[in-house]
């Protein structure tokens, strides 16, 4: 498998998200499931995978799973972290959410100063005064 290919999963994950294409969905998870017995690029392909289950799919929990299991093989990579926030407060999470809040902004590169993770906290303590469904129509990975 080459960064092309991860390129293109990315690109038909883009396409089935923006309803331009519509894919049997049982074909794009044999597709990814293929993808994901080369090792080199599992971190980026399971991201991939976890926007085309929450966005395309509608399965929050792949998608929880996927982001943990990518950052357990990229613990360093800072969008990662990010994407395991922005599920978790579409989850209704807080304490979750609020967890890795702080566990992302203690990694290089995501600065608790940096915009996005301002948004992620002042997401999370609303999420006090919203039902989960209200917090999720503000997040998508």
């Amino acid at each position: 498998m080459t960064s092309q290919d991860v390129t293109s999963l990315y690109a038909l994950t883009q396409c089935a998200i923006s309803r331009k294409c519509t894919f049997p969905p049982e074909q794009v998870v044999a597709c990814f499931s293929a993808a994901l017995t080369h090792t080199r690029y599992a971190s980026g392909i399971l991201s991939i995978y976890a926007s085309y289950a929450v966005n395309v799919l509608g399965d929050r929990s792949l998608a929880l799973d996927l982001v943990r299991e990518s950052i357990e093989g990229s613990p360093h990579d800072p969008q990662l972290r990010k994407n395991l926030v922005t599920l978790l407060i579409a989850d209704g999470r807080k304490a979750e959410a609020q967890a890795a809040l702080d566990a992302a902004t203690r990694e290089p590169g995501n600065a608790p100063r940096d915009p996005q993770m301002a948004e992620f906290a002042r997401q999370i303590q609303a999420m006090d005064s919203k039902p989960p469904d209200a917090a999720a129509a503000e997040s998508h990975p």
